[in-house]
Order: C-alpha cells, then sequence, then structure tokens
C-alpha cells in the first residue's frame, strides 16, 4: 500500500507520455529547433595548419617573448656611438692589417725588415709641403725685362708675303740674304707708275698699231693701200 509520501514523490515525476522523443533516445536528430551550423568546406582544419608548420597565437607569443620591440630596435640600429659608421669602416680600410709581432715592431725591427719609428720620419712625411723638403732645386727666375723688351721690339715687313714662302731654316734664310740686293736708279724706278707702261693688250687689238694720242699710248688701225691693210 503507497503512503501519502511515496504519492508526493511519485506526483513529482514526469509522465512518459509529457517527455519529447529525446527524453529517451538522447539523439541530437531528436532535437527540435536544432541551430543552423555553417558549411567548414575550404577552411583549414587543425591538423593541415599543423602539419603545415604554421605556429598558433601561443606559439608566436612564446618565441618573441624577451625580443625587442620595433622601437627598441630602431633606436639601437640608430645608436652610432656603440656601431660601426661607413665612415669608420672607410677609415679602418686604409689602416695596416692585423700585426703579430706588434712588439718586435715597436722595438724597432720586424721578421726580415727594420721598422721607421715616426721620430725617424722626415717633417714632410706627415706635412707633406714642399716646404720642408731638403735639398729643393734651385728654380730660374723668369727674365721678365728681357721678355719685355722683345715685345717692344716687334716689327712687321712690307714683304711678309714673300718672307712667309721661306721656311726658318738655315738654308733658305742664307739663299733668302743672298738674293737681297738695291738698285742705283730707284729713284727713277720708283718714278714709273702704271700710266707711263705701255697698255695692256687684248684680242680686239689684232692687226692695230700703237700710238700716242693726247699724250698716252693708244691702238690705231693704219689705213689700207691699194686694198691692202697694213
Amino acid at each position: 500500500m503507497i503512503d501519502e509520501a511515496q504519492d508526493a514523490r511519485i506526483n513529482q515525476k514526469a509522465n512518459a507520455a509529457d517527455l519529447s522523443e529525446v527524453a529517451t533516445s538522447g539523439s541530437y536528430n531528436d532535437l527540435s529547433n536544432k541551430p543552423t551550423i555553417p558549411s567548414l568546406s575550404g577552411y583549414a582544419t587543425e591538423a593541415w595548419v599543423t602539419n603545415k608548420g604554421y605556429q598558433t597565437a601561443a606559439q608566436v607569443q612564446t618565441a618573441i617573448s624577451g625580443k625587442a620591440d620595433k622601437s627598441a630596435l630602431d633606436a639601437h640600429t640608430g645608436n652610432t656611438t656603440i656601431h660601426v659608421t661607413a665612415a669608420d669602416k672607410t677609415a679602418w680600410n686604409g689602416k695596416q692589417d692585423a700585426i703579430s709581432d706588434l712588439a718586435t715592431i715597436r722595438n724597432g725591427a720586424a721578421a726580415g725588415a727594420t721598422a721607421i719609428q715616426p721620430g725617424s720620419l722626415a717633417t714632410v712625411a706627415t706635412s707633406g709641403s714642399y716646404n720642408d723638403l731638403s735639398n729643393k732645386p734651385t728654380i730660374p727666375t723668369v727674365p721678365t725685362d728681357e721678355i719685355s723688351a722683345n715685345t717692344a721690339a716687334r716689327h712687321t715687313h712690307s714683304n711678309k708675303s714673300l718672307l712667309d714662302t721661306y721656311t726658318q731654316t738655315e738654308g733658305n734664310l742664307a739663299d733668302a740674304v743672298s738674293k737681297k740686293h738695291t738698285h742705283s736708279n730707284k729713284t727713277v724706278l720708283d718714278g714709273i707708275i702704271t700710266a707711263k707702261l705701255l697698255p695692256a693688250v687684248t684680242s680686239s687689238g689684232n692687226d692695230k698699231f700703237l700710238r700716242v694720242v693726247s699724250g698716252a699710248w693708244a691702238a690705231a688701225t693704219v689705213p689700207s693701200a691699194e686694198s691692202e691693210a697694213f
């Protein structure tokens, strides 16, 4: 016989007819109002990502932990006090390679050679000045007075075109000197002008004679005699 306590507990239980099908099947498929699940086709799976060697956010964070950030790196890179600059490299490239026996060289002798100490160098070794040389050559003084005199003595020649035909050799100059001459009747020759010379002739003067006309030579035709021209 069921007492009141048992009856109360039974009343608290659900009737089988009031339960949904999923209550006894436990299957997702028996649910109602199931959510829409989007397709993941084309998306990378975790296995695919792992096989490709890609890092997860946690792995990346672990890898960069303790590393300098960009601002710190830029400040470090731009610090010319602790880094070698291009100018430093250029200066160092011009220096001698490492010396293996510096102590010996400092004492004045290297293997097979004698090292020259800075105190033994001539002044010009570091100054590079001509004034610091010894035994400098004697440089002659330019004869400016003679040059000025020669410039003042310059002259021209009226027969320059003739002189230009001679080259400056001893033979040609000697030939020019040997042909030098004078005329005792230079005054008479100088008085001869073109007007006193015979006129120029052309083909129009064929068969003509010269005669004086008004104090000047002129071509004239001689009259014919008995049909014969002279």
